[in-house]
């Protein structure tokens, strides 16, 4: 680590090109390239931009045209000119801004005018959609710079020279230079290095749509969006027209959809009626009536897409029946021009029978933290009480899988009335199917407090959702289909502990409070399931041990922060699961240990109290979950020294997990280690452990920043500290004498002796 800070702060220092990289092959500047690509990126960086619609058809086209008597600021002169940088795409909910956004970003009309303004520069092009349907990443600003470095350097690889300098040599020194994660200053360093040194070799484009959907404070990311203009940073951004962005880009160039799409919603229409049998029968009978019709829903739209799309769907459903045109006509008028109100009839047209499913479905989707798939969704939709147990490890029969994911997603259609939908990609799945709202609309509605209390009524009492979650975190840690290997793999450690956080914040949820019952079972059961599959997986990492008399390992010790862990009661040491705490610890009380293994056992729990709590919140994956704690339990440190911790005992490789710290370690030595003294957590623990006998000398004025009050406690407990110490020794030396035999008789003692 201290290498790797040198290189990177010489690097900040002296801004340089690597010379490095001629000495590499080609094929090793590609695995470099790729490295580097896998450490940037995170695991749903593609996701929204994938589920947005392309443009139907000959829709669209005249974003690229002069605008006829100025209605919207012409976008191929904002392209090409050389010192405007901000355009904005602004309308109601559902008109179309995403789909509008990917049609410009895949038309090669934009990189040709683009090229105009850039001269003999390279463009180089980044998207990033917020969602915030998605998960924490898919709408933070470090997701958004991530994903605009990784399509960069994708588009780029050169760039690396730039944005990491430092990386090539960490590569060649350690192989392996991203096995730690990227950390957020080193994101907004890199991204600020990209736009620093645009208009040298090269010209920025970005793209960033769903600005609304950010999770922070948006006034703050229409600052920063407007820092990035420059006459060589170009930006693209869309969003609802809510107060703070036309604030921010009133003065910009920008168009607004919904008064723009007229002809391309009857266009969509007509085209979607033409491929209608039942259409085509209707206007050789009526034909000016049924063009009157497309007239109508194209007026009534006002300008929305998703409303559209679900009128068109029922229609053609009433064409194919046979309707009469006054029975279409019905359907139309019936249909509720607010899509908020139509969103209510469709819930409201779905089955009596259905309704509590549907609110279990409901449900589901809103209380995950990822995106499920279809299989997933089988999973927390079945309520055999035994389906983990009875579900086999190892992946399951593509035919079987695929099998129950079609019987859900005809599910998910019959109960959430296309509200919730899953659409598999080209050649994919239904299984890997991904099950998203049909837009961002629709999670707005449901979870609007006077529609959700009503939804959540209609589920029987004996649904247990925080259960049904944990089973589908349960069930693809046993389903995990990657092959057994001899060695750990980080990314398989990284997303094997993912669901494992997720399962256990479940399994909190499910009984909370009650470290007896459901909460404490569910959590032995992933206790007793994680082992069974790292045995299976890796079974000689865990046969491995040396000494014979030495602990056996956890399956928790895979993860760094863990190595020290012999028991779940580490881990929930760690992330503070008091309630299965008072149970775990009741069953093997003190009394049940030898002496020995008990001082080093409460030491170990007296470390993990005190400095371990923190590992999990590193990882920006798993730092939302509500189960990671962000500051010390002092609870649990004072009830650990009550139960006789030793705060000067030694541990061995206590600071393993920071820095690689090898050798032994007390836990007040490590606790004085702490950067951050001056706050009152800090001061707390300190003076509990000084009243538990931590040693006192320790406490010096060589240590900066040490609370007053910490010092004087010190101070008053070294005089009786030292007398103690003075006591011990005498009696460890008189002890050792005697027990070893060796008095010194004189001679003359020797002789009268005879």
């Amino acid at each position: 680590m201290e290498i790797i800070q040198a290189l990177q702060k010489n690097h900040r220092q002296l801004p340089q090109r690597s010379s490095l990289q001629r000495a590499l092959t080609t094929e090793e500047m590609l695995s470099f390239n790729r490295m580097l690509l896998g450490w940037v990126r995170f695991a749903e960086m593609e996701t929204r931009y994938e589920k947005i619609a392309r443009a139907h058809k000959q829709t669209f086209g005249w974003v690229f045209r002069p605008p006829p008597d100025d209605r919207w600021s012409c976008l191929t002169d904002w392209l090409e000119n050389k010192t405007e940088g901000l355009y904005w795409i602004t309308g109601k909910p559902a008109a179309g801004k995403s789909t509008l956004m990917k049609y410009i970003i895949e038309d090669p009309l934009t990189v040709a005018h683009l090229k105009k303004w850039a001269g003999t520069k390279k463009v180089v092009t980044s998207t990033f959609c917020f969602w915030n349907s998605g998960t924490q990443m898919q709408m933070s600003e470090d997701g958004m710079l991530r994903t605009l470095l990784y399509t960069a350097l994708r588009h780029a690889p050169e760039l690396w020279t730039i944005l990491f300098p430092s990386k090539l040599e960490e590569y060649l020194l350690f192989w392996d230079s991203c096995s730690l994660p990227i950390t957020s200053d080193e994101v907004h360093r890199a991204f600020r290095l990209l736009v620093d040194s645009a208009g040298t070799d090269y010209c920025l484009f970005f793209f960033i749509d769903g600005l609304d959907e950010f999770g922070g404070a948006h006034d703050r990311l229409v600052t920063m969006i407007q820092g990035l203009l420059s006459p060589h940073v170009k930006t693209c951004v869309s969003s609802r027209a809510w107060p703070v962005f036309e604030d921010g880009f009133q003065c910009r160039p920008s168009l607004r959809v919904e008064t723009l799409t007229y002809e391309d919603i009857k266009h969509y229409v007509t085209s979607r009626f033409a491929n209608s049998p039942g259409y085509r029968e209707r206007r050789l009978e009526i034909p000016v009536e049924i063009d009157k019709l497309i007239d109508n829903i194209t007026l009534k739209a006002s300008g929305v897409f998703l409303w559209v799309q679900l009128v068109t769907d029922s229609l053609l459903k009433g064409l194919a029946e046979g309707d009469r045109f006054e029975e279409l006509q019905e359907r139309l008028e019936a249909v509720p021009a607010d899509l908020e109100a139509l969103f209510w009839k469709m819930l409201a047209d779905v089955d009596t029978s259905h309704r509590g499913h549907s609110s279990q479905l409901l449900q589901i989707m809103r209380a995950s933290r990822d995106t499920l798939t279809v299989l997933d969704f089988s999973y927390g939709d079945d309520s055999d009480p035994n389906l983990l147990h009875n579900a086999p490890f190892g992946p399951l029969d593509p035919q079987q899988a695929e099998g129950r994911a079609c019987r859900m997603r005809r599910r998910l259609k019959v109960c959430c009335k296309g509200l919730l939908e899953a659409e598999a990609l080209y050649r994919q799945p239904v299984a890997f199917a991904k099950v998203t709202y049909l837009h961002r609309t629709v999670r707005d509605y449901v979870e609007r407090p006077e529609i959700w209390l009503p939804l959540l009524q209609m589920t029987d009492i004996s649904f247990n959702l925080a259960h049904r979650m944990y089973n589908i975190h349960a069930i693809r840690i046993k389903r995990d289909h990657r092959p057994y290997k001899t060695s750990l793999s980080d990314i398989e450690v990284t997303d094997f502990w993912r669901e494992v956080l997720h399962a256990i914040e479940y399994a909190t949820q499910a009984d909370p409070g009650d470290g007896a019952g459901l909460q404490t079972a569910l959590l032995k059961q992933l206790d007793e399931l994680s082992e069974h599959c790292w045995e299976r997986k890796y079974p000689t990492y865990f046969a491995d041990v040396e000494d014979t008399a030495a602990q056996p390992k956890h399956w928790s010790s895979i993860r760094k922060g863990g190595q020290l862990n012999t028991s779940f009661i580490h881990v929930a040491i760690q992330l503070q699961l008091t309630d299965f705490l008072q149970y775990a610890i009741a069953l093997k009380p003190v009394k049940l240990f030898d002496a020995n293994e008990w001082r080093h056992e409460a030491a170990i729990r007296l470390l993990m109290a005190t400095l371990y709590y923190d590992q999990f919140a590193k990882d920006i994956s798993t730092s939302e979950l509500k189960i990671v704690p962000q500051s010390l339990n002092i609870s649990l440190i004072r009830q650990f020294l009550e139960q006789g911790a030793d705060p000067n005992y030694k541990i061995e490789n206590a600071l393993m997990a920071y820095g690689n710290i090898t050798g032994s370690y007390t836990v007040w030595e490590t606790h004085l280690r702490e950067p951050n003294r001056t706050t009152e957590t800090w001061s707390e623990v300190s003076l509990l452990l000084l009243h538990a006998g931590a040693n006192p000398t320790l406490v010096n004025s060589a240590i900066p920043g040490v609370p007053d009050e910490v010092v004087q406690l010190a101070l008053q407990k070294t005089k009786a500290w030292k007398r103690k110490e003075g006591t011990r020794r005498k009696t460890h030396r008189f002890g050792a004498i005697f027990g070893a035999g060796r008095i010194r008789i004189p001679f003359r003692v020797k002789l009268a002796v005879k």
